[in-house]
């Protein structure tokens, strides 16, 4: 039986652009491709969880309008059913433009559209769905006031939930008490701790901090220097795979959505975080969010020979 992950968050429609370089103020930067797909933080991190191998519920608010059907139809054909989908008559399907360069980072710009509207009030509806899952995998593209019941309730029902603080402005600490598995990149962990992380001292000290606010473990994830591993057992940094980056869009919810799936099988926090680093690394190695997740086969090729290779 295929493990069951409820992802609640944010589907945006993106229009990204791979550019030579990334604009800065009052520049224009000319000479690129443009490409439009399925997208926002919960979309891709559903989407990564099934590719994983696992039965996804997406709950996750559109808009009315044409991009929402666009929406629908790539989640179908993603093997994301409908099911959890709202419709928002008040907003349009949230959207995002993204900028990447040729060594593969980004800049991204959100328009938040329905997603605003994904309220507790409308999460009610899926209370049985969300109590049915081993794991629930939450983000901050909805409002705050939805994570915190989302993540309060499966708590309280005994369910594994992970948190992915992105975007963390104005992050609510209070939220540690109800998470799992809490997973920042380095800005976001900055964010949090409002401090400076320059060193693996610095790092270690804000993640045994939050530790102590509630959840088994803090994984920090820091692109090329790989990820930061704590909890009550094991302070340790991993080293990321070595691979050719192309684009990094989407790498943090590859990741999130691998985690998500390996949490649910049961797998050691360490095993875990290997697994959903394995899948990141692929995402990077291909343009866009969700052309570039790989399937479950892939990553455990990649694993594979990682061991080989050691």
């Amino acid at each position: 039986m295929k493990p069951r992950i409820c992802v609640i968050g944010s589907s945006n429609w993106d229009m990204s652009m791979q550019l030579p370089s990334l604009p800065s103020a009052k520049e224009t930067v000319s000479g690129g491709t443009c490409s439009f797909c399925l997208g926002g933080k919960g979309a891709n991190q559903a989407v990564a969880a099934a590719r994983a191998g696992a039965e996804v519920i997406f709950i996750s608010c559109v808009g009315s309008d044409q991009t929402g059907r666009e929406v629908l139809r790539e989640l179908e054909r993603n093997n994301i059913s409908p099911e959890g989908i709202i419709t928002s008559e008040l907003s349009e399907t949230g959207k995002a433009m993204i900028f990447v360069d040729r060594l593969g980072e980004n800049c991204i710009g959100v328009a938040d559209g329905a997603n605003a509207d994904l309220s507790p009030d409308k999460l009610r509806k899926y209370d049985e769905q969300i109590s049915q899952a081993d794991v629930v995998l939450l983000q901050m593209e909805i409002p705050i006031e939805t994570v915190r019941a989302a993540a309060s309730r499966s708590f309280k029902n005994g369910q594994k939930v992970i948190l992915n603080p992105a975007p963390a402005t104005n992050f609510d600490k209070n939220l540690l008490a109800h998470v799992s598995i809490f997973t920042p990149n380095q800005v976001e962990m900055e964010q949090i701790s409002e401090s400076r992380l320059d060193d693996e001292l610095s790092l270690k000290k804000a993640a045994l901090a939050l530790l102590d606010q509630g959840p088994e473990a803090v994984i920090v994830t820091l692109g090329e220097a790989g990820v930061y591993l704590v909890s009550a057992h094991q302070q340790i940094r991993l080293p990321a795979f070595s691979v050719v980056v192309k684009d990094t869009t989407a790498a943090g919810d590859v990741f999130n959505g691998a985690l998500a799936f390996a949490i649910a099988e049961d797998m050691q926090i360490d095993d875990a975080v290997e697994f959903a680093m394995a899948a990141a690394a692929i995402s990077v190695q291909s343009a866009g969010a969700i052309p570039s997740v790989p399937a479950h086969k892939e990553i455990e090729k990649l694993l594979a020979a990682q061991i080989k290779r050691h």
